[in-house]
């Protein structure tokens, strides 16, 4: 019954970012998501077109800043759903 939902909720978690947007939910440059990808704190997809990061990796790495008292970006603290509409 709640199978669209999910299904769309699992889409938007899968949605590609660039550098440049991945930074900017964690509040740092494009250079600063290369060297944490480098160092295995996030997984990406190298393209010919660049580094791309799963939006759930980026979460899940907010996450885990914020549970060791990093505080984060102010974009990082909005909804989820709201996140990905700047984002866009």
């Amino acid at each position: 019954m709640n199978a669209g939902i999910e299904d769309s909720a699992d889409e938007e978690s899968d949605e590609l970012l660039s550098s440049v947007q991945a930074g900017m939910l964690l509040g740092v440059g494009p250079e600063r998501m290369r060297q944490l990808a480098n160092a295995g704190e996030v997984p990406v997809i190298h393209t010919p077109l660049g580094r791309l990061f799963r939006m759930r990796d980026v979460e899940e790495l907010m996450e885990r800043r914020e549970a060791q008292g990093g505080g984060g970006h102010w974009l990082a603290r909005l909804p989820a759903r709201l996140r990905r509409k700047l984002l866009s």
